[in-house]
């Protein structure tokens, strides 16, 4: 049996993903894209749907928990079951380390699991992931549930990020029983944890209300978190995460995803942390005029660059560097005069 691949996109993204798709000649069976809802956002002194100059700006996708329900209404949950499917594989679509794993797939089959989260080990370039958790009511443990960083009240915040408390996290890699989920959504019970997201619009202070997908785990009785190596687990979320994934630390695997590198897995290294100066490398076009040559990272284990650097010459960064750029002019890596950084601060 073929694996279909099918994208939830919203109103903000659908017409870019079927260029994408039509521009590589993707074709299956099933459609490729379905449309996920759209919500008002909400005025924060009046929760009154905002209005703005610009129509599209008073609209958001209400957060990937609406997959679930949208599937139902758009009948790609009823034709997947008619067409002999039964788990579903799910995750985000910027996770490069993402992929159907038989292995995981045979296990859910096995124990008749109804849902599955894929976790793996905190670090510290892991403050956001959620967590699992049961909520004790009456001195009795409820159903599994999901604890997302928006949900965490700021005195709180050290204990979610850190450690100790919580020592692994969500990848929102998920595994779903199909006809359980239908099962659960009709029975009209099915709920998701609402996540306040707060934005500012036009200079308007608003509220996006949004579900994670992940939180669908308080609806099931059998359900499972697995943990995971780090590789099944690859954001590209910001150009620090771009940044990693396009150096020799992640090698592209014939199924085009993407694994940590041998030789930093022997070397005990987890994921890297980069931080890049927001004021000249948050956005990709900048990025890319900036790094024309990608350094090697493969026994990096932090990168911080201040100020504007453009990395013009392949170099190789070992330990912990930073790159400091006092000047209010760009400068070169290449004035470095070496090809190799090792652990320390490097200014101009």
């Amino acid at each position: 049996m073929s694996v279909p691949l099918i994208l939830m996109d919203s109103f903000n993204t659908q017409k870019e993903s079927q260029e994408e798709l039509n521009r590589i000649g993707f074709r299956q069976k099933f459609p490729t894209s379905f449309l996920q809802h759209k919500v008002p956002r909400l005025l924060k002194r009046d929760l009154t749907p905002i209005s703005c100059k610009n129509p599209d700006e008073e609209w958001c996708p209400p957060g990937h928990g609406d997959i679930w329900i949208s599937l139902l209404e758009t009948g790609l949950l009823d034709t997947l079951i008619q067409n002999g499917y039964k788990i579903a594989f799910v995750s985000n679509g910027d996770n490069l380390g993402a992929t159907v794993h038989p292995g995981i797939l045979s296990y859910m089959l096995k124990e008749r699991l109804e849902f599955c989260m894929e976790m793996t080990p905190k670090t510290l370039a892991d403050k956001k992931g959620g967590a699992i958790y049961k909520r004790m009511v009456a001195g009795r443990a409820e159903n599994y549930q999901l604890l997302e960083t928006a949900q965490v009240p700021p005195e709180h915040m050290h204990e979610f990020e850190g450690l100790g408390k919580f020592r692994t996290f969500s990848t929102n890699n998920l595994w779903i029983d199909l006809v359980a989920l239908r099962q659960r959504i009709l029975l009209g019970s099915f709920e998701l944890s609402l996540i306040v997201n707060p934005k500012t619009i036009e200079g308007q202070e608003v509220l996006q209300l949004e579900t994670a997908m992940g939180s669908a785990i308080r609806n099931f009785e059998k359900v499972k978190g697995i943990i995971i190596p780090r590789d099944r687990f690859a954001p590209v979320k910001k150009c620090e995460d771009y940044l990693a994934r396009r150096s020799d630390a992640y090698h592209l695997l014939e199924n085009y995803s993407i694994t940590m590198s041998d030789k930093r897995k022997e070397s005990g290294l987890g994921e890297i942390l980069i931080y890049l100066d927001e004021r000249y490398y948050k956005k990709i076009g900048d990025f890319n005029r900036l790094f024309p040559e990608i350094p090697s990272l493969e026994l990096c284990s932090s990168l911080t660059v201040q100020g504007e650097v453009l990395f013009d010459q392949k170099i190789s960064i070992v330990g912990e560097v930073v790159i400091q750029n006092n000047e209010t002019l760009p400068r070169r890596i290449s004035d470095l005069k070496t090809r190799i950084l090792e652990s320390g601060k490097y200014s101009f």
